[in-house]
């Protein structure tokens, strides 16, 4: 956990938060908590830290997991539901039927999530605050979703068409669909003010600018979104003939810029993470974290514990 004390970017405070060596994942990062899942003997838990202490969620003491964050809220699954933690109580979100909830989101009061009811693929359920509606009970798409992400005034998602997961938004109550191709589209994420960056089955990355679809990689490459933000995406892309050499771009809707480029690395020797007009990334080639902001780069020399160590920003 490394803080920096603006204006001055060179002081850093660096902290450790927790000294066991059990398997951490889904680190995510706010502008009051830190949140990850911890992966113990088959257990699942969700803890956060506060800037004071380290804390457990837990519902009637059973552990939760998949957590996510809005600014001093998390949402996770519970036994039951969705459990919504309000930085100071909690509130389970019963899952219609008592069904298994997952990939929650969370923006504003709003909660989203995907369960598995009686249907060949799961289905997104919204909570407004007050009740629980499906939101893909609608034939423009195809009456199912999954991986809700939620942003603003937009919510997005992948929903199945017969053939493969295509990409699904709803803007000013209208259903919409983005793509239609022979693939499935995947790692779907979404900016602050509802810009979207996803991949397809060839590897191509894709961002979408609230108006049109822009193909960013091009298709002799192997490229994956690593992070986005309202003035665009920051993509990873490799040769397809030498995916030895990584190289990090960005793509402003019109334009696109090398922020670095690393060799000899295999496809799992990079972790990245964006937020909040950041971007911090760790190579196991040389053992050091990087943290990119407004074009300058600090970094550390930093020897993991783990084979992919989790990393978030904001």
């Amino acid at each position: 956990y490394a803080q920096k004390n603006l204006p001055d970017p060179s002081c850093w405070t660096i902290q450790q938060l927790n000294l066991n060596s059990q398997l951490h994942d889904n680190l995510l990062i706010s502008d009051s908590l830190v949140v990850w899942e911890l992966h113990n003997d088959d257990q699942r838990g969700v803890f956060y830290y506060d800037e004071t202490e380290i804390l457990e969620l837990c519902y009637n003491g059973q552990s939760c997991y998949a957590p996510a964050v809005y600014e001093n809220q998390i949402a996770c699954g519970a036994p039951g539901g969705i459990l919504h933690f309000d930085g100071q109580l909690q509130k389970l979100i019963p899952a219609p039927h008592g069904s298994f909830a997952d990939n929650p989101d969370i923006y504003g009061n709003r909660l989203f999530w995907e369960i598995f009811l009686c249907l060949d693929f799961p289905a997104i359920f919204f909570y407004n605050g007050q009740e629980t509606v499906c939101l893909t009970d609608d034939d423009k798409c195809f009456k199912n979703g999954k991986s809700p992400k939620v942003s603003h005034d937009t919510i997005a998602w992948l929903s199945h068409d017969g053939n493969d997961f295509e990409v699904f938004i709803l803007k000013d109550n209208q259903i919409q669909q983005l793509t239609n191709n022979e693939t499935d589209e995947e790692k779907l994420m979404i900016s602050d003010h509802g810009k979207l960056a996803w991949i397809n089955g060839k590897s191509q990355t894709f961002f979408y600018d609230g108006k049109t679809v822009d193909t960013v990689s091009s298709k002799s490459t192997y490229s994956q979104p690593v992070g986005i933000c309202d003035r665009g995406v920051f993509y990873i892309e490799q040769n397809n003939t030498h995916r030895k050499t990584q190289r990090c771009r960005f793509f402003d809707g019109t334009e696109t810029t090398m922020i670095f480029q690393e060799h000899s690395l295999t496809d799992k020797m990079l972790h990245s993470s964006y937020g909040n007009n950041s971007f911090a990334w760790y190579s196991e080639n040389n053992q050091q974290l990087f943290f990119y902001n407004s074009k300058n780069i600090t970094s550390w020399e930093f020897r993991a514990t783990t084979q992919t160590p989790p990393l978030s920003v904001w």
